[in-house]
């Protein structure tokens, strides 16, 4: 009885053996690690990370050669056995190897050609970027710009270090309101020309202050931190606390946050052709798109008589709405 017990527990062993030989055979092809990658590339974007993983892996234990034809690095044609290119292997692996992005999947975009491009940003512009709310899962690729300042697609507070506010529009809007008691996106160099009683700084977080008197408000331009800025100008104004105000803002007019503002705004300004923003060295440079002046306050006429050189105004006709309505619109 325990030689046959011993024969049986020899043979599972013995299979046992073989199967470990033969998938440790399997990982060392390019086919093995072809499926697996595929596998959870093709799930869905949530696992872009898992995907640089594996690759990561795969190049580890492949054996010379291997890796080569698995991307397509080492083919003539650049076709290897993946679905995308050497190239975007490489960016693959340099997602997952950025630890900041293990540590916050949950916010970030589901593009791999995003997230690739957020490893290149430093650790400065990465908690900026959460900061204001640019890094996001429903962020583009082109809002990292606002963070690297490689071009001037927006602002991202009135008058950063790229851009400023051209004084001939402060001058319409300190006309109109009778002074500026607070810029709630702003910085020290801009506030040579605003001259605001009291200013936010991107430190000074802004959204978390209480705001009040006449404002003037040039918020970041990304969607979730332009839909915040406006949503809390409107619940202020309409609380009472902000008492007028005029913000400047792209003129992306098919926006949630768009519709929502002018059921509160008096009136709206859109700019004739794009604003010239200034940079520190006195050049100028223009967003990618235009923009217009919301204005909110009593006093439509006077905005009316100022603004018209800069743009068309318009009227807005909305009707009474509760406070807690229109708030929660933004929501």
């Amino acid at each position: 009885m325990n030689d046959e017990l011993t024969t049986k527990l020899n043979t599972m062993a013995a299979g046992i053996r073989e199967k470990h030989a033969q998938a440790i055979e399997a990982a060392q092809s390019a086919e093995y690690w072809a499926d697996a990658i595929c596998a959870e590339y093709r799930k869905s974007v949530d696992h872009i990370i898992e995907t640089g993983r594996l690759l990561i892996e795969a190049k580890a234990q492949l054996k010379h050669g291997e890796w080569g034809r698995l991307t397509g690095e080492t083919v003539d044609d650049g076709r290897g056995l993946l679905p995308f290119s050497c190239g975007t292997a490489r960016k693959f692996m340099a997602i997952a190897k950025d630890e900041r992005n293990r540590s916050h999947v949950n916010d970030l975009p589901a593009s791999w050609g995003t997230c690739y491009e957020l490893t290149k940003l430093t650790d400065d512009q990465w908690e900026t970027g959460f900061r204001l709310g640019i890094i996001n899962p429903e962020m583009e690729r082109q809002d990292i710009a606002q963070l690297t300042g490689n071009t001037i697609l927006a602002t991202l507070h009135t008058g950063d270090e790229e851009s400023y506010t051209p004084a001939i529009y402060i001058k319409s809007a300190r006309r109109v309101l009778g002074g500026i008691d607070l810029d709630p996106a702003s910085n020290v160099q801009a506030q040579a020309t605003v001259r605001a009683a009291r200013f936010f700084t991107v430190k000074d977080d802004g959204l978390s202050r209480d705001w009040s008197g006449r404002v003037w408000m040039n918020p970041p331009y990304t969607a979730r931190v332009i839909n915040d800025f406006m949503a809390k100008l409107c619940e202020s104004f309409e609380r009472g606390a902000v008492t007028t105000a005029i913000a400047l803002t792209n003129n992306n007019t098919d926006t949630s946050w768009f519709h929502n503002s002018m059921e509160v705004a008096s009136a709206v300004c859109f700019t004739r052709g794009r604003i010239n923003f200034m940079k520190p060295d006195g050049s100028t440079s223009s967003p990618t798109n235009g923009q217009m002046f919301f204005y909110f306050g009593n006093n439509r006429d006077a905005f009316t008589a100022e603004f018209q050189q800069h743009g068309h105004v318009v009227a807005s006709c909305h009707t009474t709405k509760s406070r807690a309505a229109i708030f929660s619109r933004f929501c």
